[in-house]
């Protein structure tokens, strides 16, 4: 089973959807989801994950501030972070925060996966098997009745439809 933690910020339910059980429970990552940046920070204050992954436009707080909260605390966190809207953050901004990434929506399976792995390589953040694609059981955290479970598709993203355009860097602080 991987040891590999990676925490979803989105205020999509869809979206967190796919990340969680499209692209990372079914790669053996251990899945937490969170539905905006201030849940997302609360959730990281025990036991910090090994990536996050933030939508930027949430309620409540953005992904890039979360992120710079998170980063105040635990510097070494790496985060990608996902954006529909171009002008709401640059990438250079992104990177000077200490964002590992930065992808544009929508992106598909195979995309979101590569960068997850570059992202995890640069900090040689490695699963129980020692591998970058961790194999066995996946954990997500939520119940049943939990508004972080994962029960009860409301429909499948874009992206999932076969949708590849994205854009994604890896950024250098």
């Amino acid at each position: 089973m991987s040891s590999v933690r990676i925490l979803v910020v989105d205020d999509s339910r869809e979206v967190r959807d796919f990340l969680a059980d499209t692209v990372l429970a079914a790669e053996g990552f251990v899945v937490e989801t969170a539905r905006d940046g201030k849940e997302g920070l609360h959730s990281t204050l025990g036991n910090a994950p090994d990536l996050i992954i933030t939508d930027q436009a949430m309620p409540h707080m953005t992904g890039y501030n979360m992120a710079k909260a998170m980063l105040a605390i635990r510097p070494d966190t790496p985060i990608i972070l996902c954006t529909g809207y171009t002008d709401a953050i640059t990438e250079e901004a992104a990177a000077a925060a200490g964002i590992k990434a930065y992808m544009y929506k929508p992106f598909g399976k195979k995309e979101i996966a590569n960068l997850i792995r570059k992202v995890l390589d640069q900090g040689d953040y490695r699963g129980a098997q020692g591998d970058l694609r961790p194999r066995g059981d996946a954990r997500r955290s939520g119940a049943a009745g939990d508004p972080r479970s994962h029960a009860g598709r409301q429909g499948v993203p874009r992206s999932s439809q076969g949708d590849t355009r994205c854009s994604s860097r890896a950024l250098r602080a």
